[in-house]
């Protein structure tokens, strides 16, 4: 996943709340309260640093965490969890990578095509 142009930034003093929906890369600081989408045929990236916080559903085609994430996640190709990642939810996903010491309570499921 290579940062391209169309590149946004939440930074950590922010909170939303509501749905977002983007495309191209997100780098995410900040707290998100409510769902994360993507359309599945935008290779859209989302990545969330150390520092951020989502509490809700994801539903993007890449997704890189770092920071804590409270609710279901879809990730259409590639997920990537960090050591210090923090999850709470049912994780379906197509490829996953997972570093030692990254905390998931929920299910992992390998798919074919997302849900």
């Amino acid at each position: 996943m290579s940062k391209r142009p169309n590149s946004s930034f939440i930074n950590s003093d922010v909170q939303m709340l509501g749905d977002l929906s983007f495309s191209g890369d997100l780098h995410l600081s900040g707290k998100v309260t409510g769902n994360i989408l993507a359309p599945s045929d935008s290779n859209a990236s989302l990545y969330l640093q150390a520092d951020s916080q989502v509490d809700g559903e994801i539903r993007v085609p890449n997704i890189v965490i770092l920071g804590q994430v409270i609710g279901n996640i879809f990730a259409e190709n590639n997920l990537e969890i960090a050591s210090n990642a923090k999850i709470t939810g049912d994780i379906h996903y197509i490829r996953l990578k997972i570093a030692s010491g990254a905390d998931i309570n929920g299910k992992l499921s390998h798919v074919s095509s997302m849900p």
